[in-house]
């Protein structure tokens, strides 16, 4: 298991619909948003809508995630 390189917090590495690779929280929340899947050996991150899902981007929940978006 991956964890966050500010906050420690156990993630998963997810792709998007686009390819693009996303964190994800570990555990799961009444209020995600993301359903996780496998496909061909990948964890793909479906958008569902809020509540709906059991899972959130890591983004959501780091503290420090300024420091890791891309500008």
């Amino acid at each position: 298991m991956a964890r966050c390189k500010t906050c420690g917090t156990e993630i998963v590495w997810c792709k998007t619909k686009k390819g693009k690779s996303m964190p994800v929280d570990v555990n799961k929340r009444e209020d995600g948003n993301l359903i996780l899947d496998d496909i061909d050996g990948d964890t793909i991150a479906i958008y569902v809508g809020a509540g709906e899902g059991d899972h959130v981007s890591h983004f959501v929940t780091c503290k420090q995630a300024d420091q890791h978006r891309r500008k």
